[in-house]
């Protein structure tokens, strides 16, 4: 066996075979990772693209090396090395949801062994026409070439943009991706010719055809989902400054009614007075103290975008008998738009709400601070939660409704929102609380 490890690197370890282990290799690692913004990020992608080449590389010969023994993986080297290198890159090495990795994954390792093999076959169909094999090993290198290609689209294209995957849509791209690798494990048996042949060639085609468009298809899929998702989220957030609006008018109106009502009031008061009845004017103002205090305004910072989006969102609390405890300092003019700190506002401050409810708490709160810092805009909201709520949804959505997809969407908006504004949101929980924190670069709209 070991006589046959080294021979796999005397005979079978080719520029070829190189170019198609490297090909998947760097696919694999593209696909399963963020998009690398820094020196630092190419050196780890560079560090990780080796250790998958060199991991493949081996497998391939121990696989190599046992078939002199167990004549059983005898040509499938190939297909398990790409099989193994791919499962345990996606189980231990990506930080993708479980669906995106399924499919990303088994979409790989379909365009690996679709193409690895369809270049093979080309090459031994060249040379049952009287050509040597290696004149025209560079026919399979530009067959691998798709495999890189496809990897690229996947990634322009990428179902990492979207938090979940539909089921379906998991099932449809893996029965796809299965039923290829049964074809090709198949091969071994059906084809067992060195001289290639036209109708596999057909095949291999149709099923990597097949692959790519099950994966836009997909693609797509999610693509409409997510618009429509966002369109509500986008009607939902119209809805609330059209509401705010409405309760600023209101507010207004009420205030003009106050100011007529005082004038009548003072000349009561001032009878009352006149007349010597004290007892009773105690009493009068005492219960014009208490209507009066429905009409004082909870938030006056200066800034009117805040305090509109404060004191509706302490109005909305208010209803569900929650307390919004708030530290606001900011001055008059922020620099970001006025829909901007309506929607992140908006969005947090909801949730919060939506949180706090869902807990077993006698009194339900809401801690907001709002203020500036040197050039930047500091929001944190905090709110108490649950400790057996699943930790890892809060932490994506804040939520454990049944529309988490459209919280992921509001929080995809906020998300948006904080990077245009070259800032951060961050959640975390501490000690039974969900914590909110946004920082947004003022002066920049």
């Amino acid at each position: 066996m070991l006589e046959a490890f080294v021979n796999f690197f005397r005979i079978v370890f080719s520029y070829s075979f190189a170019v198609q282990i490297a090909v998947v290799s760097f696919s694999l690692v593209l696909l399963m990772n963020p998009v690398v913004r820094s020196w630092r990020g190419v050196g780890t992608f560079s560090l990780r693209f080796a250790c998958v080449f060199v991991a493949e590389v081996l497998i391939n010969a121990f696989f190599f090396a046992l078939a002199s023994l167990v004549p059983f993986f005898r040509g499938v080297n190939f297909p398990l090395s790409h099989l193994i290198v791919v499962a345990v890159y996606v189980a231990f090495f990506s930080s993708y949801p479980l669906r995106n990795r399924l499919v990303l994954g088994s979409t790989v390792f379909a365009s690996a062994i679709l193409l690895s093999e369809l270049g093979a076959q080309i090459v031994r169909l060249i040379s049952s026409a009287g050509h040597p094999n290696n004149e025209f090993e560079f026919v399979s290198m530009f067959v691998y070439l798709f495999i890189l290609l496809f990897a690229v689209l996947m990634k322009k294209v990428s179902l990492n943009e979207y938090y979940e995957l539909p089921i379906s849509s998991t099932v449809l791209v893996l029965i796809i991706n299965v039923a290829a690798a049964v074809v090709e494990f198949s091969n071994f048996a059906m084809f067992t010719s060195q001289h290639g042949d036209y109708f596999f060639c057909v095949v291999l085609v149709a099923l990597y055809v097949v692959s790519v468009s099950s994966y836009l298809i997909v693609w797509f899929h999610c693509r409409e989902r997510n618009e429509n998702t966002r369109l509500q989220i986008e009607n939902k957030l119209l809805e609330a400054d059209k509401n705010m609006l409405e309760l600023s008018d209101r507010a207004l109106e009420e205030m003009r009614e106050l100011r007529h009502d005082i004038r009548n009031q003072y000349m009561v008061m001032d009878m009352m007075l006149s007349e010597g009845r004290f007892g009773e004017l105690k009493e009068y103002f005492d219960s014009m103290k208490t209507d009066t205090m429905r009409y004082q305004k909870a938030v006056d910072t200066g800034n009117p975008v805040i305090d509109s989006v404060v004191n509706m969102e302490v109005l909305k609390a208010a209803a569900h008998n929650v307390a919004i405890n708030y530290r606001i300092h900011v001055p008059p003019e922020l620099g970001i738009s006025k829909s901007d700190l309506c929607r992140i506002l908006v969005n947090l401050m909801d949730n919060a709400i939506e949180g706090v409810l869902r807990t077993d708490a006698e009194d339900f709160s809401v801690d907001c601070t709002i203020e500036t810092r040197n050039e930047y805009l500091y929001i944190c909201i905090q709110n108490a939660i649950n400790m057996e709520e699943d930790m890892q949804r809060l932490l994506h959505f804040n939520t454990v409704k049944t529309d988490y997809i459209n919280h992921g969407y509001g929080h995809k908006i906020v998300k948006r929102i904080v990077e245009r504004h070259h800032g951060y949101i961050r959640y975390s929980v501490e000690d039974g609380v969900f914590i909110a924190e946004a920082i947004l670069e003022t002066g920049r709209i």
